[in-house]
């Protein structure tokens, strides 16, 4: 994992492996706070399937269950696995300061399962943290 990366706009960020190399945190709410100060004052929000967040979910769950490498392939073929299907009711796209960070399966008002994007897999948001978003 790398220390920063450049947005689209430009920007650059720095990871949640910088932050912890720093040792503490500076409570500047930094986008990818390994230290749960960000999340605390800034929850994830979870978005519904719509025009608006189709083409992201899709991309992220598509990351998420059907890769198309080799390994899968492999495993897929022999094993008789199927892609899994993305039931638009259920998913919802998180997003953390405005920021797609993942998708939520969502069945019931219960948390069935969950994704995260690279750079948003270490700083606190985990089961039991997105579950108590939901009630």
């Amino acid at each position: 994992m790398s220390y920063s990366y450049n947005t689209p706009e430009g920007y650059q960020v720095m990871t949640s492996e910088f932050l912890k190399k720093k040792g503490t945190c500076c409570k500047s709410t930094c986008l990818h706070c390994p230290y749960g100060h960000t999340i605390k004052l800034s929850p994830v929000q979870f978005h519904k399937y719509s025009d608006e967040t189709q083409n992201v979910i899709r991309s992220i769950f598509d990351e998420a269950y059907n890769k198309d490498d080799i390994t899968s392939s492999l495993l897929g073929s022999a094993f008789g696995t199927k892609k899994k299907e993305l039931v638009t009711d259920h998913y919802f796209l998180l997003t953390l300061k405005g920021f797609e960070c993942g998708v939520a399966e969502v069945v019931d008002g219960s948390l069935k399962s969950f994704y995260l994007t690279e750079h948003f897999r270490d700083q606190g948001i985990n089961e039991s943290y997105l579950m108590s978003l939901l009630v």
